[in-house]
Order: structure tokens, then sequence, then C-alpha cells
């Protein structure tokens, strides 16, 4: 049995630690969205919109994770009585959260169905993405309701009481999460298959490991949110992940849209080093022209099968090289 000064470590810690980090990932996204601007000026109205609708809710939410931190551990401090009344900004994290892990899910789900026209599983992928978006409403709609179920009574004793509401909350964020990152790798994993080039298998394999890394990211916060909640009522440790989550969706979501062009840069450069590869070179020598042939065939897996270099050597006389010197460039006036 912790004692009362362990209990009260137990109740503060994870609002302290979540609050701080709440405004750190803020800071990350305002350095994400900075970039956005300078970057994407030209992005559509739509997109633009919804950027600056995220970044507003977020702000917003900081603001309210940062008066219930006040509340709780200065207006608050030393109040060892843990069934006291919480501040009405407690029962507004679930709802926040919910809302944006919804936004951030649909868009998702709306690039996967974009996608469907670029794979050869389109009623895959139309399904995935009708169910993603299902999901995505049915998780918000269950923080909608357990914040608002909780703002009503804003006592730690009926945090028991509304266990089922928020396993159907993280547990569909969770499982968004999961069948988002599932479809994006499918789709990515059967066009590197049909892609004939280097460039373009290369590019699609680092779009898979992204898909992978910010899918996890949130994947992970909301299953640790989720086992802290059912392992550890009697504290508020699942408080800490819950602070972050929010955070997490929006960052997700910038770091894809601000990837675009240094994925085009990349594809760009690869481009033009595979054309450097395959081009037909002739180079002068003292003496000898040498001609060199390089040429590849692509495969279907998109790697370069080269030949050996065909290396053609013409030797010349005094005549024809003065003949040489007299061809002009093309470019050179007549």
């Amino acid at each position: 049995m912790p004692t009362l000064a362990q209990q009260y470590i137990q109740f503060t810690g994870p609002i302290f630690l979540g609050t701080v980090f709440n405004w750190c990932l803020l800071g990350t996204l305002f350095s994400q969205l900075y970039t956005y601007v300078l970057t994407y000026p030209e992005d559509t109205r739509h997109l633009k919109f919804l950027v600056g609708g995220l970044s507003v809710l977020e702000v917003l939410q900081t603001v309210l994770t940062t008066h219930h931190a006040w509340e709780m551990l200065v207006a608050g401090w030393g109040d060892t009585s843990f069934d006291r009344f919480l501040p009405w900004s407690a029962a507004t994290f679930p709802i926040m959260t919910g809302l944006i892990a919804l936004i951030v899910q649909v868009f998702f789900a709306w690039r996967i169905w974009v996608l469907r026209i670029s794979t050869n599983y389109t009623r895959l992928a139309k399904v995935m993405s009708v169910l993603i978006a299902t999901i995505a409403v049915i998780q918000a709609a269950a923080a909608f309701y357990g914040g608002v179920s909780f703002g009503m009574v804003r006592s730690w004793e009926h945090v028991a009481e509304l266990t089922w509401i928020v396993e159907i909350w993280l547990s569909g964020s969770l499982a968004c999460d999961i069948l988002i990152a599932a479809t994006m790798i499918t789709i990515l994993i059967e066009a590197s298959r049909d892609s004939p080039w280097n460039h373009t298998a290369a590019m699609i394999n680092k779009l898979i490991v992204h898909a992978i890394e910010t899918g996890a990211v949130t994947a992970i916060t909301a299953l640790v949110d989720l086992i802290f909640f059912e392992l550890y009522k009697d504290t508020s440790l699942h408080q800490a992940p819950a602070l972050l989550l929010g955070k997490l969706y929006t960052n997700a979501l910038m770091v894809s849209l601000n990837g675009r062009q240094r994925r085009r840069d990349s594809i760009e450069f690869l481009r033009e080093q595979s054309a450097l590869s395959n081009i037909r070179t002739i180079t002068s020598h003292t003496g000898d022209y040498e001609l060199t042939l390089r040429s590849g065939t692509p495969s279907r897996l998109g790697r370069s099968k080269s030949k050996e270099a065909i290396v053609v050597h013409m030797p010349i006389d005094d005549s024809d090289r003065s003949s040489l010197s007299k061809i002009r460039p093309l470019d050179s006036p007549v």
C-alpha cells in the first residue's frame, strides 16, 4: 500500500510531465508550421484550412492543459484529498484529443482513397478507407461522450465508471493507426514491385519506412495510454501519454506534408543519377578517340541490370586530326 506522499506524487507527477512535453510538442508543431508556410504557399485552400484549423485546436488544447496543471499543481498544491472536484478543463482532454485524431485519421483515409486509382488493390483501398473513417468517427464519439460524462461529475472516484468508454476511445484510435499504416504499406509495396526504375523503387522504400514510423508513434502512445488506464486506475499515470496524443497526431500530419518537397528532390536526384549512368559518352584521348557506350535494362523490381561498357578505339592519323579540329560545336555561329 503506497503512502499518502507516494499517492500524491502518482497523482500529480504525470500531470506535470504531460504538460511539459505537451509544450515541447507545441514548439515542434510551430517549427513544422513555419516550414510548411515557407515551402508550400501554393497548396490548395482546403489543405491550408486543414493545417490552420489543426494549429488553432492544438494551441487551444495546450491552453486547457496548462489551466488544468495550474489548478492541480499550483492552486491545489498540498491538497491530498483525492476525491475533490477536478478542474473543468480536465474534461476537455478526451474531447480535444478525439477531435484532433478524427481529423488526422480521416485525412489519411482520404489519401488512401485517392491512391486507390494507382494500385491493383482498388477494392481493398476503398474498403479500408471507409473502414478507417468509420472507426475514426466511433472513437471520436466515444471521446466526446467520455469527456461530457466526466465533466458532469468531475470526481476522481467516478473515473472507473467510464472504463468502457475510454476503452472504446483508445482502442479505436489504436485500430485506426494500425489500419492506416498497414494499408499504406501494402499499397506502397505493390507499387514498388511494379516499378521498373531504380529511383522510383528507392523512393517508395523511403515512403514505406515513413509510414511505419509515423504510424508506430501514435499507435504505441495510444497503446501505452490504454495499458496505464487499465492497470493503474488509482493514479493519473495514463494522463501523461493522453496529453501527448493529440500533438503527436498533428505533428505526424505535418511531417507527412512537409516531406513532399524532400521526396521530390530525392526523386529528381535519383532520376539524374540514373540518366547519367545510362548516358552514351564520347571521351577524347591523345592520338585516339575512345567511344564508350553504357546501357542498362530495367527489371520489374526496379534493379538495373547493367552491361559492361563497350569501348571502341579508333586510331587516327594527322589528316583525320586536322579534320576533327575544324569541327565546330553545334551551338557556334555558322
